[in-house]
């Protein structure tokens, strides 16, 4: 298996690419996994909503058009209050995303506290 980062724009076709991605090269049949890195900078409501969002309609494209099988999003924050927020909006609203989600696929939150210098334990949350 290989793992790329920084692909191309317009990477097998696609209007948005993955920051990383494990897969074998130069074929479709083993893509793995999609790793999306995010900073949250607004930790408010509305705004984790809107993010969370835009990051599952990315992962159906991906899904899609390459069919990738699992997702992680790494979501960074900057003390533990606010990464707690985060994956408690994001927990709270699983309904709401898994409705959005098209297709067989995992989407796993992974959540890494700067401050610290921890990565909290992962979650399939989607």
């Amino acid at each position: 298996m290989d793992l790329h980062c920084e692909l191309p724009k317009e990477y097998r076709s696609l209007s948005r690419t993955p920051d990383f991605v494990i897969h074998k090269q130069n074929t479709d049949k083993r893509n793995l996994i999609v790793i999306e890195v995010k900073r949250f900078t607004d930790s408010s409501e509305s705004k984790i909503k809107t993010t969370v969002e835009k990051e599952i309609k990315k992962f159906n494209d991906y899904h899609k058009h390459l069919e990738y099988q699992s997702y992680i999003e790494l979501v960074f924050g900057e003390e533990s209050v606010e990464i707690n927020k985060i994956r408690k909006s994001i927990s709270n609203r699983r309904g709401a995303f898994e409705k959005l989600k098209k297709g067989d696929y995992k989407i796993n939150f992974w959540f890494y506290d700067i401050e610290r210098g921890e990565l909290q334990d992962d979650e399939e949350f989607i």
